[in-house]
């Protein structure tokens, strides 16, 4: 590394929204993989207050409720439903 150069990282909690939205997403794909080995997806996940952006777009033999797994893994990191719209 040039002496000129400053390394830096950063690191988030679980809570994170960064981390939330990749569990969400890995969960999705997670999901499909379960139904459809041979699913081919992608699922990108964005936060906003109250508000859970999800886009996914897969092909796949399978069907699963991408509403409710991202109320789930949101319930699983701790955020209570009373904190959001658990429906």
């Amino acid at each position: 590394m040039s002496p000129d150069m400053i390394f830096t990282s950063e690191s988030v909690t679980p809570g994170h929204p960064d981390k939330l939205c990749d569990q969400i997403s890995d969960a999705a794909i997670d999901a499909l993989l379960r139904e459809d080995d041979r699913a081919r997806a992608t699922v990108e996940c964005a936060l906003a207050t109250g508000v859970v952006f999800l886009a996914a777009r897969y092909a796949a033999d399978a069907l699963v409720d991408l509403p409710a797994l991202a109320r789930a893994v949101m319930q699983e990191a701790g955020y209570a439903a009373g904190s959001f719209d658990a429906r």
